[in-house]
């Protein structure tokens, strides 16, 4: 790993702990801190061609994609909200710093992390109530970071 990969990877690691503390918090993924991620992956994507840039924003605007028809899916099915907006663009921001190919194991990650946790308060809980809000953004946050790792490592 070379110093450059280093720094984008802290940098990386700083804006994702930062946005997953606000929705741990007060649930909500601030849009200034989806767009400082956004940017500093173009950033990257620009000084390491990795992802070249066409596969970053291609990667952003796939997750975002996906990201939104899940939320519009969920509220048309359920009557409402399932998955904020704010987790909608800190996708896409994951997406521009995976690429294309990241976008499946960042969502696999996140999905998993979320739903292992959640089924274990439950658990412990004695019981499920569907109507719980949870913070997505810290799960989303890493599997993030976990794709991204998994294409620098």
């Amino acid at each position: 790993m070379t110093v450059a990969v280093a720094a984008f990877g802290l940098c990386l690691a700083a804006l994702l702990a930062a946005l997953a503390r606000e929705d741990l918090r007060r649930m909500i993924l601030p849009d200034w801190l989806n767009a400082l991620l956004a940017l500093a992956g173009l950033a990257q994507s620009f000084a390491l061609d990795d992802p070249e840039p066409w596969d970053a924003i291609a990667g952003g605007v796939v997750a975002a994609g996906l990201m939104l028809a899940i939320a519009v899916f969920y509220r048309r099915a359920r009557g409402v909200d399932g998955l904020g907006y704010g987790d909608v663009k800190l996708a896409a921001a994951g997406g521009v710093w995976t690429g294309l190919a990241g976008i499946g194991p960042m969502l696999l990650v996140a999905s998993a992390s979320a739903g292992a946790v959640i089924a274990l308060r439950s658990a412990r809980a004695g019981k499920f109530d569907p109507s719980t809000r949870h913070p997505f953004g810290p799960w989303l946050a890493l599997g993030v970071f976990g794709a991204w790792l998994l294409g620098h490592v």
